[in-house]
């Protein structure tokens, strides 16, 4: 069964591509609409305890290590999970302090210092190629959406090939300034393993969307 959750409501959702790969998702959003103020995230967070819930041992990259400022390509560990590369786009480490956002309605979640953030549309598109097969992804998502930016995701074979994507933007039920979403993906059998997830983006009015990223989780199809 497929389980979203949006504004504390479930709803069956699928992630279709033009093959008959099908996953069970895991959605919720969080409003906000001050960008100097953190949104409260119960929505975010019980998708995130529900996607995991699913999951045994797996690993997280929270940024944390990573330096303020770093650029693609960038080296992430996800523990007994794995290891990746997140590769393409002008995206960078941002921080922000303890408590607050960046001015800007950008921040770690949950919690934390370290964030990924990316300038949405044209040759930004980022690409997280993983050391193996993987079964289950997940992550938050900070400020998508306010200057109607997108934000759609295309899974990946070993050999780069699409066999699934998902419109983020539309499975959250929208997304506004600084607000907060989490999005999770979990295969239903050996067909829809992927190796990659590819960050795809559109900028919105005047294109000047900007978009932050936090917390990927991965887990291996073992983990499930």
């Amino acid at each position: 069964m497929n389980k979203t959750f949006a504004l504390l409501a479930v709803a069956a959702a699928a992630l279709v591509a033009g093959s008959a790969q099908a996953y069970t998702t895991f959605n919720g959003v969080d409003a906000n609409g001050a960008e100097t103020v953190l949104a409260l995230t119960p929505n975010a967070s019980a998708a995130e305890a529900a996607f995991r819930s699913n999951l045994v041992g797996t690993g997280t990259e929270t940024f944390e290590s990573l330096a303020i400022g770093d650029s693609a390509p960038l080296s992430l560990s996800f523990g007994i999970a794995g290891t990746a590369t997140l590769t393409g786009g002008s995206g960078r480490v941002r921080g922000n302090s303890s408590n607050q956002t960046n001015t800007f309605g950008r921040y770690s979640v949950p919690g934390g210092n370290r964030f990924w953030e990316v300038t949405a549309g044209g040759e930004n598109t980022f690409v997280v190629s993983f050391s193996q097969d993987v079964a289950a992804f997940g992550f938050y998502g900070i400020d998508i959406g306010d200057f109607e930016g997108t934000l759609s995701l295309e899974f990946l074979n070993g050999t780069g090939g699409v066999i699934g994507t998902q419109n983020v933007n539309a499975a959250a039920g929208g997304v506004a300034n600084a607000s907060v979403l989490y999005f999770g993906v979990l295969a239903a059998g050996d067909a829809e393993l992927f190796r990659g997830v590819r960050f795809v983006t559109t900028g919105g009015i005047g294109s000047s969307d900007v978009f932050a990223f936090d917390s990927f989780t991965i887990a291996a199809k073992e983990q499930v």
